[in-house]
């Protein structure tokens, strides 16, 4: 059997998904970040998943969103654009620096 093209044994990785416990997630420290003067930060879960935190009028508010993992620094303002809100008791455990402020929903 012949293919047309075939596949070098170390271009191809099988992927694997990998557990991550709660003590990982947390070690991981959120980034800080500014976005039109507003502070803001972002947490990556995996190569094309962030979550990002900013301060709004109401509080603090997280989103969730994918992008293409090529270039974290230039994809995350289009989670603040398009991304979806995130439920507050994810939120705050991810971002534990707003612990004392209210969600915004």
């Amino acid at each position: 059997m012949s293919y047309r093209y075939k596949l070098k044994e170390h271009e191809f990785k099988p992927y694997k998904e990998k557990s991550m416990a709660t003590d990982q997630l947390r070690a991981r420290t959120p980034e800080k970040v500014q976005h039109d003067g507003r502070p803001c930060q972002l947490r990556v879960l995996t190569r094309e998943v962030l979550v990002v935190a900013t301060h709004t009028v109401g509080g603090w508010k997280a989103y969730i969103g994918l992008v293409a993992g090529k270039n974290h620094s230039q994809e995350w303002p289009e989670v603040l654009k398009y991304g979806d809100t995130l439920a507050e008791d994810v939120a705050r455990f991810l971002f534990e620096d707003f612990a004392g402020e209210p969600y915004d929903r």
